[in-house]
């Protein structure tokens, strides 16, 4: 595939509800959730991901690459009225599963830099890596939590929605690498760390496969 080059990225973490692949989540993603993101102004490529290996140390089973038209593009998207509305859908379609919205992988999404040039040709498979030092593929700096009020409702009067990265449990750095065929182990290491109260996932990674992107040649 081509390489798909953007340097501000949204990691969107999540769990939806139960029983979503029987009810044809993985499909909608496709015809619906997917394209509709891509039409937005100030989004340069969004894709989907559903976690293959790592899930039992990480509190989320999916999670979406929000890459974006550079810094400025952060609030618009993050506002865009018409992506309220159907955020607002998915969620009474699709819901929250696990500890529902509150939980910090549903609530906040990662705003991240990239660090250094592109590294990386967009594939079916993905490895993700919080903090680690060993950097597998691109390195990204995390910047901020955003938090999310399609999930948590609306930030109070005079709190902030950009709210420091520590803000969630999944550390100020990310790994990022992609491969054509599934690796046997996450590109990015072993998981290691779970979510519990305090805990970061300091050196936690993952495996993930792509389940809707505007460009997917494997299928």
């Amino acid at each position: 595939m081509a390489e798909i080059d953007y340097s501000t990225m949204v990691l969107l973490t999540y769990t939806p509800g139960a029983d979503v692949e029987r009810l044809g989540y993985d499909q909608w993603l496709r015809d619906i959730d997917n394209p509709f993101f891509n039409t937005i102004p100030g989004i340069a490529h969004y894709s989907n991901w559903k976690v293959l290996d790592g899930s039992g140390g990480l509190p989320f089973t999916h999670f979406d690459l929000l890459g974006l038209d550079g810094p400025r593009a952060v609030e618009q998207v993050w506002f865009d009225k018409n992506l309220d509305r159907f955020r607002e859908g998915w969620v009474a379609k699709w819901g929250y599963g696990g500890s529902a919205p509150r939980a910090t992988a549903n609530g906040y999404g990662l705003l991240a830099t990239r660090q250094g040039a592109v590294a990386r040709t967009f594939s079916r498979y993905a490895s993700l890596a919080f903090e680690q030092e060993t950097v597998c593929g691109e390195r990204w700096i995390v910047e901020a939590a955003l938090h999310k009020h399609w999930a948590l409702g609306p930030v109070p009067a005079g709190d902030a929605w950009r709210l420091p990265a520590t803000t969630s449990v999944f550390g100020t750095s990310l790994g990022l690498a992609f491969s054509d065929s599934r690796p046997e182990a996450s590109l990015c290491g072993s998981v290691k760390g779970e979510e519990s109260s305090g805990a970061t996932l300091t050196g936690a990674s993952l495996t993930g496969e792509c389940i809707a992107a505007p460009d997917m040649p494997w299928r």
